[in-house]
């Protein structure tokens, strides 16, 4: 679990980051679809 070396929380924040992405995008009203 703690193989992220100093910060093992670097891990989690990423994920978090990369879940808002996501959710921002999914919510922004995209031309392409």
């Amino acid at each position: 679990m703690l193989n992220e070396g100093r910060s093992p929380t670097s891990g989690c924040v990423k994920r978090l980051i990369a879940l808002l992405k996501a959710a921002d995008e999914d919510a922004l009203p995209s031309p392409e679809r």
